[in-house]
Formats: C-alpha cells, structure tokens, sequence
C-alpha cells in the first residue's frame, strides 16, 4: 500500500480510517513481520501488542498532522517498520531511566548523629544530618 494513498484514506472520512485499520491489522504477515522484529529488540510479550497498537496509532496521527500528503512516497510495510522500531526505542530508553532510578534510590533515609564542638551548641543539643 502508497503511504500518500494511506494518509489519503486517514483524512478523508471516519470510515475510510476505520477500513483502513481492519485491512493493516487483518494482514497477518506484516503485523507478524512487525511483532517479530519487536520480539528481536527484546520486547516482553505483553510490550508486543501494545507497542504494535501504539504503532497503528502513531500512523493515524501523522495521518491527521501531515498537510501535503501528495508529497509522500514509498510503502506503508517499510513506514510501520520504522515507527515500530523507534517506539521500541523509546521503550527501552524508558525502562532503562527507570531501573538506573530504582536501582540509585535508597529504600530510606539514613539518620546520622554527630555531636558538634562544645562551643558551638548549648549542652545536650545534637546535630543530625541525613545522608544518601
């Protein structure tokens, strides 16, 4: 399928849209082609059907964004490929800032007491610092 013709079918009516999304998700060999390579990037079962929709979604945004639709060439196979493959990215991307944080985070504070010189506090005050 022409991407140009794609994106056509995405403004042009609610039902031309809707058709649209069964005919690329009823063709088994690129949503498989698709999964397959997410599946090769290390996604999780569950990350494979969402990355797949968000791919799906992602074209029907660009779809409404894109102004010169008549511009655009190429096939719509290579097209969802590359948003697959960024999305993907992005996960990873995500997932990694999330375990370096879990990982640099303590689970609490640790209290500290140090008593400071005589002459600088009152008898019996202390001086707790936290630290990290």
């Amino acid at each position: 399928m022409n991407l140009a013709d794609c994106f056509q079918r995405i403004q042009k009516s609610s039902t031309e849209r809707n058709e649209l999304l069964v005919s690329i998700h009823n063709n088994l060999q690129l949503r498989n082609a698709i999964k397959s390579y997410l599946k090769s990037k290390g996604a999780t079962d569950i990350e494979l059907d969402h990355l797949y929709n968000e791919t799906l979604v992602a074209l029907i945004k660009t779809g409404f964004a894109t102004q010169n639709v008549l511009n655009l060439s190429g096939d719509l196979e290579p097209y969802l490929m590359g948003i697959a493959r960024n999305l993907c990215t992005r996960s990873a991307k995500n997932e990694s800032v999330k375990s370096r944080c879990r990982k640099s985070s303590p689970t609490k504070p640790q209290m500290t007491s140090r008593w400071p010189k005589k002459s600088s506090l009152p008898k019996n005050d202390t001086l707790c610092c936290i630290t990290f």
